[in-house]
Protein backbone atom coordinates (compact mmCIF):
# COMPACT_ATOMS: atom_id res chain seq x y z
CA UNK A 1 0.00 0.00 0.00
CA UNK A 2 2.54 2.17 0.21
CA UNK A 3 3.77 3.00 -3.01
CA UNK A 4 -0.08 3.88 -3.77
CA UNK A 5 0.30 6.12 -1.35
CA UNK A 6 3.62 7.63 -2.28
CA UNK A 7 2.04 7.82 -6.01
CA UNK A 8 -1.65 9.59 -5.08
CA UNK A 9 1.00 12.41 -2.71
CA UNK A 10 3.35 12.87 -5.64
CA UNK A 11 0.23 13.69 -8.43
CA UNK A 12 -2.03 15.79 -5.51
CA UNK A 13 1.65 17.45 -4.91
CA UNK A 14 1.97 17.90 -8.70
CA UNK A 15 -1.78 19.38 -8.84
CA UNK A 16 -1.11 21.96 -5.92
CA UNK A 17 1.98 22.98 -7.48
CA UNK A 18 0.14 23.78 -10.99
CA UNK A 19 -2.61 24.90 -9.41
CA UNK A 20 -0.41 27.87 -7.78
CA UNK A 21 2.16 28.46 -10.04
CA UNK A 22 1.50 31.73 -11.83
CA UNK A 23 0.84 31.38 -15.56
CA UNK A 24 2.47 33.41 -17.48
CA UNK A 25 0.90 35.80 -20.65
CA UNK A 26 1.87 35.49 -23.94
CA UNK A 27 5.35 37.42 -24.26
CA UNK A 28 7.41 38.06 -27.50
CA UNK A 29 9.48 35.26 -27.23
CA UNK A 30 6.35 32.87 -26.94
CA UNK A 31 5.38 34.16 -30.38
CA UNK A 32 5.92 31.70 -33.25
CA UNK A 33 7.78 33.24 -35.92
CA UNK A 34 8.85 31.09 -38.33
CA UNK A 35 7.81 31.76 -42.20
CA UNK A 36 4.90 29.56 -42.33
CA UNK A 37 3.65 30.44 -38.84
CA UNK A 38 -0.31 31.31 -38.82
CA UNK A 39 -1.09 35.13 -39.17
CA UNK A 40 -4.37 35.78 -37.11
CA UNK A 41 -6.27 38.50 -37.73
CA UNK A 42 -10.18 39.87 -36.93
CA UNK A 43 -12.17 41.23 -39.90
CA UNK A 44 -13.50 44.31 -38.37
CA UNK A 45 -16.67 44.27 -40.03
CA UNK A 46 -17.93 40.63 -39.68
CA UNK A 47 -15.85 40.23 -36.76
CA UNK A 48 -14.68 36.57 -37.83
CA UNK A 49 -11.51 34.88 -38.11
CA UNK A 50 -9.13 35.55 -40.96
CA UNK A 51 -6.21 33.84 -41.35
CA UNK A 52 -3.56 36.28 -43.18
CA UNK A 53 -1.61 33.17 -45.08
CA UNK A 54 -5.02 31.41 -46.11
CA UNK A 55 -6.91 34.46 -47.42
CA UNK A 56 -3.87 35.02 -49.57
CA UNK A 57 -4.10 32.31 -51.20
CA UNK A 58 -6.56 33.15 -53.47
CA UNK A 59 -4.76 36.00 -54.45
CA UNK A 60 -1.80 37.69 -53.29
CA UNK A 61 -2.18 40.56 -50.45
CA UNK A 62 -0.67 43.82 -49.57
CA UNK A 63 -1.31 43.96 -45.99
CA UNK A 64 -0.72 47.44 -44.75
CA UNK A 65 -0.43 47.96 -41.05
CA UNK A 66 -1.56 51.48 -39.88
CA UNK A 67 -2.95 53.22 -37.10
CA UNK A 68 -6.06 55.75 -37.45
CA UNK A 69 -4.81 59.35 -37.06
CA UNK A 70 -0.91 59.20 -37.61
CA UNK A 71 -0.54 61.42 -40.49
CA UNK A 72 2.33 58.90 -42.05
CA UNK A 73 -0.18 56.07 -42.25
CA UNK A 74 -3.19 58.92 -43.79
CA UNK A 75 -0.79 59.41 -46.81
CA UNK A 76 -0.28 55.71 -47.43
CA UNK A 77 -4.09 54.71 -47.03
CA UNK A 78 -5.16 57.73 -48.95
CA UNK A 79 -2.90 56.56 -51.70
CA UNK A 80 -3.87 52.91 -51.81
CA UNK A 81 -7.19 54.06 -51.72
CA UNK A 82 -6.67 56.06 -54.72
CA UNK A 83 -5.03 53.42 -56.44
CA UNK A 84 -7.09 50.67 -55.20
CA UNK A 85 -8.43 49.55 -58.61
CA UNK A 86 -4.80 49.25 -60.33
CA UNK A 87 -3.70 47.58 -57.28
CA UNK A 88 -6.39 44.63 -57.48
CA UNK A 89 -4.94 43.66 -60.77
CA UNK A 90 -2.32 41.99 -58.41
CA UNK A 91 -2.97 42.20 -55.11
CA UNK A 92 -5.96 42.59 -52.70
CA UNK A 93 -5.05 45.47 -50.33
CA UNK A 94 -6.03 44.71 -46.68
CA UNK A 95 -5.73 46.99 -43.67
CA UNK A 96 -4.12 45.75 -40.70
CA UNK A 97 -4.98 48.08 -37.40
CA UNK A 98 -4.19 47.37 -33.56
CA UNK A 99 -7.22 45.81 -31.91
CA UNK A 100 -8.10 48.78 -29.78
CA UNK A 101 -8.10 51.06 -33.38
CA UNK A 102 -10.22 48.14 -34.93
CA UNK A 103 -12.97 47.93 -32.12
CA UNK A 104 -13.83 51.84 -32.25
CA UNK A 105 -13.85 52.34 -35.64
CA UNK A 106 -17.59 53.21 -36.86
CA UNK A 107 -18.98 52.51 -40.22
CA UNK A 108 -18.33 55.93 -41.71
CA UNK A 109 -14.85 55.42 -40.75
CA UNK A 110 -14.09 51.85 -42.54
CA UNK A 111 -16.06 53.73 -45.95
CA UNK A 112 -14.20 56.70 -46.02
CA UNK A 113 -10.41 56.26 -44.01
CA UNK A 114 -10.40 53.05 -45.59
CA UNK A 115 -12.09 53.35 -49.15
CA UNK A 116 -14.25 49.72 -48.78
CA UNK A 117 -11.17 47.94 -48.50
CA UNK A 118 -11.13 44.86 -46.17
CA UNK A 119 -9.61 46.54 -42.43
CA UNK A 120 -8.66 43.57 -40.08
CA UNK A 121 -7.36 43.73 -36.11
CA UNK A 122 -4.58 42.80 -35.22
CA UNK A 123 -5.48 41.88 -31.34
CA UNK A 124 -2.27 41.87 -29.03
CA UNK A 125 0.00 43.02 -32.20
CA UNK A 126 0.51 38.78 -32.76
CA UNK A 127 0.40 38.97 -36.47
CA UNK A 128 2.81 41.90 -36.44
CA UNK A 129 5.45 40.31 -33.59
CA UNK A 130 5.19 37.27 -35.85
CA UNK A 131 6.71 38.90 -39.08
CA UNK A 132 8.96 40.96 -36.85
CA UNK A 133 7.51 44.57 -37.43
CA UNK A 134 8.02 47.12 -34.87
CA UNK A 135 5.45 48.97 -33.22
CA UNK A 136 5.65 51.88 -35.49
CA UNK A 137 2.94 52.42 -38.32
CA UNK A 138 2.82 52.24 -41.28
CA UNK A 139 4.23 49.36 -42.85
CA UNK A 140 3.93 46.84 -45.99
CA UNK A 141 3.61 43.28 -45.97
CA UNK A 142 3.32 41.19 -49.32
CA UNK A 143 1.80 38.12 -49.07
CA UNK A 144 2.27 35.71 -51.85
CA UNK A 145 -0.40 32.91 -52.90
CA UNK A 146 1.54 30.40 -51.15
CA UNK A 147 1.30 32.24 -47.99
CA UNK A 148 5.40 33.42 -48.21
CA UNK A 149 5.87 36.91 -46.34
CA UNK A 150 7.88 38.98 -49.31
CA UNK A 151 11.18 40.21 -47.74
CA UNK A 152 12.04 43.25 -47.04
CA UNK A 153 9.11 44.47 -45.53
CA UNK A 154 7.93 48.27 -46.30
CA UNK A 155 8.74 50.35 -43.54
CA UNK A 156 7.51 53.48 -43.11
CA UNK A 157 5.83 56.56 -45.22
CA UNK A 158 8.32 56.21 -48.90
CA UNK A 159 9.03 52.27 -48.84
CA UNK A 160 5.09 51.62 -48.49
CA UNK A 161 4.21 54.19 -51.58
CA UNK A 162 7.22 52.86 -53.31
CA UNK A 163 5.94 48.89 -52.76
CA UNK A 164 2.56 50.24 -54.61
CA UNK A 165 4.64 51.99 -57.06
CA UNK A 166 6.42 48.67 -57.69
CA UNK A 167 2.75 46.83 -57.70
CA UNK A 168 0.97 49.36 -60.43
CA UNK A 169 4.02 49.06 -62.64
CA UNK A 170 4.39 45.40 -62.47
CA UNK A 171 0.43 45.06 -63.64
CA UNK A 172 0.67 48.28 -66.14
CA UNK A 173 -0.33 47.45 -69.62
CA UNK A 174 3.68 48.61 -71.05
CA UNK A 175 5.15 45.84 -68.21
CA UNK A 176 3.29 43.00 -70.33
CA UNK A 177 4.76 44.26 -74.12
Amino acid sequence: ATPLWALAAARIGALVVCMTVPRRSAVASDIDTSEDAPLPVIDVRTKEFVELRTQASAQAMLALFVRPGCGSCVAVMKSANERAAELSAAVSVVYIVDGTYGAQLTDEQLAVDFGGQPVMADGAAITARTLGLPASRPHGVLIGRDGKAVLPYANGTEECLALMDAISAAVAPEAHV
